[in-house]
């Protein structure tokens, strides 16, 4: 793993030792205060206080300890998007979307993200723009574990366009001096038109 996590298991420890002068009689490991033994296999997450002993012929012992840490488990985390709230799904107007990490074990290391496949920079705040976008999200843990999810969030801060036109006889100043029809073509090229338009 990383930062002295393992993120795999089981995890292997074994005991030895040498000795020049008697030579070593025997090399023993202990998990948290556990029974003495050659080895022992330690086979989920956790913090475990693991101690050497070794003796040698002539009765001469020696202890020591160290502290081995395992995190097989991929962090977690939410997401939420704030912004002017549209039609769902659209905000209208540009949305900060925030990345909220969790790790009970070995504790949050780094959220990146790309957008729009932009590529990817560290960071758990992201302002999207217009369009339909494409937010994904790797967090890493400190053991080296990666959690990676995506987040869709769309955006439209542009009103429609609406351009109307009217048919009949034109007259003089602007006047329609026969039967006329009113008609509008309304657009919309980011989230689209939701109905037609009104005319009054």
């Amino acid at each position: 793993g990383s930062n002295g996590w393992f993120n795999t298991v089981p995890v292997i420890i074994s005991a030895g030792g040498s000795d020049a002068m008697s030579g070593l009689a025997s090399a023993q490991v202990s998990a948290d205060g556990g029974a003495w033994q050659s080895n022992t296999s330690l086979d989920s997450d956790g913090v475990y206080r693991i101690d050497f002993k070794a003796v040698d012929n002539a009765g001469n012992s020696v202890t020591s300890s160290r502290t081995v840490s395992i995190d097989t488990t991929p962090p977690l985390f939410t997401s939420s998007t704030d912004g002017a709230v549209g039609n769902a799904p659209w905000y209208t107007s540009f949305a900060t979307t925030t990345i909220s990490p969790s790790d009970v074990l070995s504790g949050v290391g780094y959220v990146e993200y790309s957008e729009n496949g932009a590529g990817w920079q560290n960071g758990s705040s992201i302002v999207s723009q217009d369009g339909v976008n494409m937010i994904s999200v790797r967090v890493h843990d400190v053991a080296g574990n990666v959690a990676s999810g995506s987040v869709s969030v769309s955006v439209d801060t542009v009103p429609p366009t609406i351009t109307p036109s009217i048919s009949g006889t034109n007259g003089s100043n602007g006047w329609i001096i026969s039967t006329g029809t009113v008609s509008v073509a309304v657009n919309d090229a980011i989230s689209g038109v939701r109905a037609g338009a009104d005319v009054s």
